[in-house]
């Protein structure tokens, strides 16, 4: 029994000494503080990459509604008004039919996937 190091840490009335209990606070202390900072590393990174995608979608949705305000120009407007060439706006129906059609098979399928995936 006078092998065990243990044993000398424990006082007389079969309790932790105060300079333990310290250390072991903190210790405690410093344990607590390396994973609060590794949680604060990850969520700025997954709040980068929340940001980063945001913008991404506004982009997206500032490209989508160009487009479709320069179709319905060239649909509403007179041909004297038109500043798009004829090649160009067959890109852009051609973009927004695309669109159009993935979302709606996008749709499509997630309904039929929900429907018979039980």
């Amino acid at each position: 029994m006078g092998d065990n190091p243990d044993l000398g840490k424990i006082g007389q009335e079969g309790t932790l000494t105060s300079s333990d209990k310290s250390n072991a606070e903190s210790e405690q202390r410093r344990l607590f503080e390396r994973e609060e900072g590794a949680h604060k590393r990850s969520q700025r990174t997954r709040n980068t990459i929340h940001y980063a995608g945001l913008g991404l979608f506004a982009v997206a949705v500032i490209v989508v509604v160009s487009f479709v305000f320069v179709w319905a120009w060239h649909i509403l407007a007179p041909d004297e008004l038109y500043f798009v060439t004829e090649a160009k706006l067959n890109t852009i129906n051609a973009i927004l039919l695309s669109i159009v059609g993935s979302s709606f098979l996008t749709g499509y399928g997630k309904n039929w996937l929900g429907k018979y995936s039980d």
